[in-house]
């Protein structure tokens, strides 16, 4: 249980903070026109892409920082830690890639919205709403794993990237499970990518008042 509420805590700062770090990047290239410079030898998707991947190993970084201290402080403290603890980081870092590109993707669409920062956190709001909603969901699975609770959760995207890395750390989640539960994350993901790029591709030029989510959907 210590485990689970720890992977939980540390996926979701991370989520949340790399997250708004890309939106923050594309409003900031937005608000000084740079991004029209940029598209004159790039396309929009190899913008944003780049952008997304570049934080994403930025937060692969932190993590596997973090993991490193945790058990290195473990393991000088001769703290005993739960069997299987390796497949258990292993799982963290699979469904962090995943969430991360499902919330990146979502955060550089939103943020292309507006041109100036003080208007991110009117538009990210109901992203950032939804990724506490996954957070708190995650937490509360951490102590009971094997419920319906969370077993139903941990397979509906985007509460799967956090509900299901707790239900990992009992060790007892059938194979199927996971795989239904990743199929269906990356799926989620794949979509918000092609969704995502569409509205960054017709928003991101637009400088000036901000931009409505339903002028550029469709």
């Amino acid at each position: 249980t210590g485990v689970a509420a720890l992977l939980v805590i540390v996926l979701f700062f991370l989520l949340i903070y790399t997250a708004m770090y890309v939106a923050m990047g594309v409003v900031e290239e937005k608000g000084s026109r740079i991004v029209e410079i940029l598209l004159t030898s790039l396309r929009p998707w190899e913008l944003l892409g780049g952008k997304i991947i570049g934080l994403g190993v930025l937060g692969l970084i932190n993590l596997g920082v973090i993991v490193v201290a945790g058990l290195g402080a473990a393991f000088a403290m001769g703290t005993e830690l739960p069997p299987g603890i390796g497949g258990v980081v292993a799982g963290a870092i699979g469904w962090f890639v995943l969430g991360y590109l499902f919330f990146a993707t979502l955060a550089a669409a939103t943020g292309s919205l507006v041109s100036r920062q003080e208007e991110l956190n009117s538009v990210i709001a109901p992203l950032t709403m939804l990724m506490s909603l996954t957070y708190l969901v995650a937490y509360a699975a951490a102590f009971q794993p094997g419920g319906a609770f969370a077993r139903v959760l941990s397979l509906i995207p985007p509460f799967s990237s956090m509900v299901m890395p707790v239900r990992m750390t009992t060790g007892d989640v059938p194979i199927w499970e996971i795989a239904l539960s990743a199929v269906l994350m990356a799926a989620a993901t794949v979509g918000v990518l092609l969704a995502g790029a569409r509205v960054y591709e017709r928003a991101v030029i637009r400088t000036g008042a901000r931009v409505k989510l339903r002028e550029v959907i469709g």
